[in-house]
């Protein structure tokens, strides 16, 4: 295996950390009031009579959307949090992410229409004060601060790539504060606006805003973890990295350029998969919007891969092809299938191109999606999309016999298209299909989006990891 990831520290994980670990303050099985008890009088809480108001247990925890909460006050350790921490809860993910409503713009996010805020967890100093709190805002954002006198930050977030549950972490340090779900960064490190006081966190409630009983958390808590570290990055002496190369395919696998896909971009999705293996990359953005594998005289991707090669990657994944082969037959036929500046010789250029970096371990060069959906690309494909298919299927060969500076199978394919679903009607893998759908407030409209949804990028990140997995 190329030990091209590194290890990311610090996220606390229910399963993985328990009270007995010093930085680990509270640590509660929110599945029934006798673990909640118990958790409280671990963490050394005033408060050790369980949840407040009415909460309802089971096995997938605990509902407070009828009036209760669950708190901890002058618990162990608060004092620290000042300085630095976490605070980590694992809950239903729907009442949390976007609810799809926003006119003009479709997710197919699985959110709630929050008709109150709707409070995850608030904070009390030991005079009773308010300070931090976060909620999911009847806009369907989390809005999250540290301190009383902070301006709320609210980010939201897309329901694609998750879980029934998620695990939504809050970290902070002296200089910087931000929001992950499920170990990926939902919005960026924010400069810390406050310090505050020592007992800014002298209680913390859980469920419910600050009297423990009102706007109550409309959905399910499953666990809550609070440390005083937040996460970091252990820097290994070489930094390990990946570059995703390509065309619009690549670049919409790190920036949302349209606001449908929100946080679920492929590099988000990667870091959270990799993360659940206790492994993170730097990803690199080699992604050009528009641009084609063969020569064309304008947009050729050609002119571009050195400047990306010299990011020194460890692993390049290469997402082009689909800009060659939606041309119509005559530039098919003129540019796509030029001998010397045609797709499959620039495949080859860049693989050699690649090869004389001594960074750069593997290749992968992945097939060019589905246009499903695009009648105006019916006339050229599946035929041309299959004829590149065919071209990128000779280069793993073609590599080994001709590629001497590299080991054999320096080389490998990636099925993107069918781990998107293949050439399936209505696959909400790709975007058109759920703007075809619509959503709450926008009727279903013919697109031109053929790129992979939120939901794509999803699955994509899966199949991308199990790729490298195997490198």
């Amino acid at each position: 295996m190329v030990a091209w990831a590194q290890r990311w520290l610090g996220v606390a994980d229910f399963e993985k950390c328990d009270q007995a670990d010093d930085n680990v303050l509270i640590h509660c099985d929110c599945t029934s009031n006798a673990n909640v008890i118990a958790a409280q009088v671990e963490a050394g809480s005033s408060t050790t009579t369980g949840a407040t108001g009415t909460v309802n247990f089971s096995s997938d925890g605990m509902d407070c959307s009828a009036g209760g909460s669950v708190a901890f006050d002058n618990f162990i350790g608060y004092e620290s949090l000042v300085y630095e921490g976490q605070i980590v809860l694992r809950v239903e993910t729907k009442y949390v992410a976007q609810y799809d409503d926003q006119a003009g713009v479709v997710t197919g996010s699985e959110g709630v229409d929050n008709q109150v805020n709707s409070y995850i967890w608030s904070a009390r100093d030991s005079a009773n004060n308010n300070q931090g709190r976060a909620y999911a805002s009847t806009a369907e954002i989390i809005n999250a601060k540290l301190h009383d006198l902070d301006t709320a930050i609210g980010p939201d977030f897309t329901s694609a790539g998750k879980g029934s549950f998620c695990d939504v972490c809050f970290w902070w340090n002296t200089s910087e504060w931000g929001i992950l779900v499920d170990r990926a960064p939902i919005i960026d490190a924010q400069p810390r606006q406050t310090l505050g006081d020592s007992d800014q966190f002298y209680k913390l409630i859980f469920g419910a805003a600050y009297l423990g009983t009102n706007n109550p958390f409309q959905g399910k808590i499953k666990s809550i973890v609070v440390t005083r570290n937040a996460p970091r990055l252990k820097k290994p002496q070489s930094l390990k990295s990946l570059l995703i190369f390509g065309d619009s395919f690549a670049a919409n696998s790190f920036t949302d350029y349209v606001g449908r896909r929100r946080d679920s971009t492929l590099q988000n999705n990667l870091l959270r998969h990799l993360a659940k293996r206790g492994l993170t990359t730097r990803i690199i953005n080699g992604g050009h919007s528009g641009f084609t594998v063969c020569d064309t005289g304008s947009s050729d991707l050609s002119t571009v891969w050195d400047a990306d090669l010299a990011t020194d990657p460890h692993v390049v994944l290469f997402i082009a092809g689909n800009n060659d082969y939606i041309q119509n037959s005559s530039n098919f036929a003129t540019y796509a299938e030029d001998p010397t500046t045609g797709t499959l010789q620039r495949y080859k250029d860049f693989i050699t191109a690649a090869a004389a970096k001594d960074s750069v371990r593997k290749v992968i060069i992945a097939y060019p999606g589905s246009p499903i959906g695009r009648s105006d690309f019916l006339p050229y494909w599946p035929a041309q999309r299959d004829t590149v298919k065919g071209w990128i299927d000779t280069l793993p060969a073609w590599a080994d016999a001709n590629i001497t500076t590299k080991p054999s199978g320096f080389v490998g394919i990636f099925d993107l298209h069918g781990a998107l679903g293949g050439d399936k009607e209505a696959n909400r893998n790709y975007q058109l299909a759920l703007d075809n759908i619509g959503n709450a407030s926008t009727a279903g409209a013919p697109s031109t989006d053929f790129h992979p949804s939120g939901f794509g990028h999803a699955v994509l990140a899966t199949a991308v990891v199990d790729k490298l997995l195997s490198v």
